[in-house]
C-alpha cells in the first residue's frame, strides 16, 4: 500500500471487510514508516487481528492520520 502524508503523524489502517466490520489494525508512529510526512509504502499480511487467513474477497482501507481519514481504498485478497 502507497499513500502520502502531509505531516509526521501517527496512523492506522483500517482493513474492513465487505460489511465494514474491521478485520485488521495496522498501526505506525509519527516520523516512520507508515506515519511519515511524504511517501509512505507499508503492507498487510492478509491476516486477521487474530493471525487468521481473511477469506478471499475484496476489502476496504482507511488511513487515519493526523486524527482525520486520510486516504482510502480497496484491496482486493485471492488465496
Amino acid at each position: 500500500m502507497s499513500y502520502n502524508l502531509d505531516e509526521n503523524s501517527d496512523t492506522k489502517i483500517y482493513v474492513l471487510n465487505s460489511v465494514g466490520q474491521v478485520v485488521r489494525r495496522l498501526s505506525f508512529s509519527s516520523g516512520t514508516n507508515g506515519g511519515k510526512i511524504g511517501a509512505n509504502t507499508t503492507t498487510w499480511d492478509g491476516l486477521s487481528n487474530f493471525g487468521a487467513v481473511v477469506p478471499n474477497g475484496v476489502y476496504l482501507l482507511r488511513i487515519i492520520s493526523g486524527g482525520g481519514l486520510a486516504g482510502k481504498g480497496k484491496i482486493v485478497v485471492l488465496n
